[in-house]
């Protein structure tokens, strides 16, 4: 497997319209937010480029009027949280960008309704102490924490390594 070969992978995966998802035809905003994740990395390259812009669209279209989003059928912190992990890994900032303030409300506003008061998060609103939404969000924060700061993207934690890798070749890459 080459970095070429999973890049066009993904891009295959793409839905009409913009986005990803696990199954069906509709583009869902968790997988969409973990798909451009994947490709930020590779965002210099044309193809590459266009699918990222056109799954940014679609988080900003699907994003609720608090901020978060639904995610097969249920409204949850976790489409929040990589929402925001991809986001800032494209170097945008989730808490600003106008694209991602609905009503008033920012993903990370809307991230932190899901917070109880011990500190933990939960899955839905009302649902108590979920142990993966609590993980998400936590790299979340860890993502936001990072871009805020210039430290790179949350996967990437040597930013020699992630200009590299921003400026290499798919040839490159594939030797790497």
């Amino acid at each position: 497997a080459t970095r070429v070969l999973l890049i066009d992978t993904i891009l295959k995966e793409e839905k009409s319209g913009g986005g990803f998802a696990l199954s069906g035809e509709e583009a869902d905003p968790d997988i969409t937010a973990m798909a451009l994740t994947a490709l930020a990395p590779y965002k210099d390259e044309e193809k590459v480029n266009e699918a990222i812009e056109r799954g940014i669209a679609l988080l900003s279209e699907k994003q609720n009027k608090n901020g978060g989003y639904t995610s097969y059928g249920s409204e949850n912190s976790e489409s929040t949280a990589q929402t925001i992990i991809a986001l800032c890994t494209l170097g945008i900032d989730p808490d600003l960008d106008k694209r991602f303030i609905k009503d008033g409300k920012s993903l990370i506003d809307n991230l932190l309704s899901y917070q109880l008061k011990d500190g933990s998060f939960e899955h839905t609103l009302g649902g108590g102490y979920n142990q993966n939404a609590t993980v998400q969000v936590f790299y979340s924060m860890v993502s936001a924490y990072r871009q805020e700061n210039g430290l790179g993207s949350l996967y990437i934690f040597d930013t020699d390594m992630q200009k590299n890798a921003a400026q290499s070749s798919p040839s490159d890459q594939e030797e790497q």
